[in-house]
């Protein structure tokens, strides 16, 4: 039985990035929560929002999460993908608490928000030359 889960929504607050140590390192991780909504058409061929929607946590680990600190704020349009795990926390009042976290493998952008993107050189072309066609 998989566990992968894909949904799209957007991010209810500041996603917080942290440092925790993993096997005797430091690894950087960005918590932050979705709302993965879900839409219907109308018999008129309008989206409507339906009340379906409901609240993923998401957990995204590495440089990537650093990156991604950098970018992501509250009402972010987002898509995660990645594997869902019972995870375990205290609450604020000192009780445990259980629940679905997603371990996220990728977090992408929507477009429909972005004003501008300013892109870092690849790895594999230290020189930065532009092979492209087009």
């Amino acid at each position: 039985m998989s566990n992968i889960f894909f949904g799209t929504g957007n991010i209810g607050k500041a996603p917080e990035l942290r440092y925790v140590p993993v096997n005797g390192e430091s690894r950087a991780v960005l918590n932050f929560s979705v709302y993965c909504d879900d839409y219907k058409r109308t018999a008129g061929g309008e989206l409507e929002q339906t009340d379906k929607g409901f609240w993923v946590r998401v957990g995204f680990w590495g440089p990537r999460a650093e990156r991604a600190a950098k970018l992501l704020e509250k009402g972010s349009r987002v898509r995660v993908e990645g594997n869902l795990v019972q995870d375990r926390w205290q609450d604020e009042n000192g009780a445990e608490q259980r629940g679905l976290t997603l371990e996220a493998d990728d977090v992408f952008i929507s477009m429909s928000r972005i004003e501008s993107i300013t892109w870092k050189p690849r790895a594999d072309r230290p020189d930065n030359t532009d092979t492209s066609n087009g």
